[in-house]
This record gives structure tokens, C-alpha cells and sequence, in this order.
């Protein structure tokens, strides 16, 4: 590590892009899940809308897009918040797309990381979630706990979930921090 730069605990080995995805019920009215998110990130760190890149959306008339991508400045890290909210559904998926670990980990601490997670994923009322290099959480299958919290730790390199779920996962499995806001649990494999 280099001085100054922000100390982190944990390396996510992301090449890509980090993901930090969330799995949360549509709400029946309000504000866009988008606008909730983006108004708790700003209240957890120093969060900008980034006038010098695109926003992207699928989907049109009165609804919320299907797909909202939203390009923010997180201090000194580019970074997409992006919400896929399939029509007529009750689940949507809200994913944070991050810099890979290496540049992510230089540009911004690691406790604000998960403070900044941890405040969105209470704003949007988070059922579980992913760590993972560009993939997202996926839409929970509506199966049982059991199967989807094996399921997700298996397919992400983290997985952001409730604590009555830790029984389903192989014996020896610690979180590695509690969200204490949204009461999410984040174990890494």
C-alpha cells in the first residue's frame, strides 16, 4: 500500500468491475427506487450525479424505466447506479457497478463502501444481496431460504444476506460484517 491510500481488510478479486447488488421489493408508490438510492448514498458519503457521462433507461411512459442506469462520482471513484425493475414485477434489483478492487480499494475506504451499501440497502428495504465481479444478485427464485442462500453464496464472491439464513450455509461459514443499518450480513467466500 502506498500513503494515504485507504486501508481495506478484505480484497475482493474483481477484475472487471465490482458489483454490490441488492434484491428489494418494488415499492407500491413514491419515489423511483433510483431516487431512493441515490438519496441514501448521498447521505452516507460524498456522492455527485456525473454531468460528464450518459444516463441510460429502458422503458417509457408514466412507470419507473425497466433499466435505469445513473453515472455518479463516489469521492474519487466512477461508478454506476443502475436499477432493473421488470414491469409488473414485485422484486426489482438495484446494483452498485464499482471500479475494479484494485482501483477501487486506492479511490475510497473500505468502511465507507460498506457504510454507503449498508445505508442504501435500508432505504430500498434489501432482502439479501451480492459481492461480485459484474454480476448482480439476480432475481430471488421464490424458492426456499435454504436454496437461495446456498445458491448465492455459491455464485458471487460475497452475499449479502439476513441473519436467520446463516443456518443454510456450510458448516464453518462466518460473516465477515454486519450491516447494521438494513441488518444484512455480508459473508465472502
Amino acid at each position: 500500500m502506498t500513503p494515504g491510500q485507504p486501508l481495506w481488510n478484505c480484497c475482493l478479486p474483481t477484475a472487471d468491475e465490482t458489483t454490490l447488488s441488492l434484491s428489494c421489493p418494488v415499492p407500491a408508490s413514491g419515489p423511483w427506487l433510483s431516487a431512493v438510492a441515490l438519496r441514501a448514498l448521498r447521505e452516507a458519503a460524498e456522492v455527485v450525479s456525473d454531468p460528464n457521462r450518459e444516463r441510460y433507461a429502458v422503458g417509457r411512459g408514466p412507470a419507473p424505466p425497466q433499466i435505469l442506469g445513473e453515472p455518479i462520482r463516489w469521492g474519487a471513484a466512477e461508478a454506476v447506479l443502475e436499477v432493473h425493475q421488470p414491469s409488473g414485477e414485485e422484486v426489482a434489483q438495484l446494483t452498485l457497478r464499482l471500479p475494479p478492487w484494485d482501483l477501487l480499494s486506492a479511490a475510497l475506504p473500505e468502511a465507507e463502501v460498506w457504510a454507503g451499501l449498508d445505508r442504501v440497502a435500508e432505504a430500498v428495504r434489501a432482502d439479501c444481496g451480492a459481492v461480485d465481479d459484474g454480476r448482480s444478485v439476480g432475481f430471488p427464485p421464490g424458492e426456499s431460504e435454504r436454496r437461495w442462500a446456498r445458491d448465492l453464496l455459491a455464485a458471487h464472491l460475497g452475499a449479502l444476506l439476513p441473519a436467520r439464513w446463516l443456518v443454510h450455509l456450510p458448516p464453518g461459514t462466518n460473516p465477515y460484517l454486519e450491516l447494521r443499518r438494513s441488518g444484512l450480513l455480508l459473508v465472502l467466500r
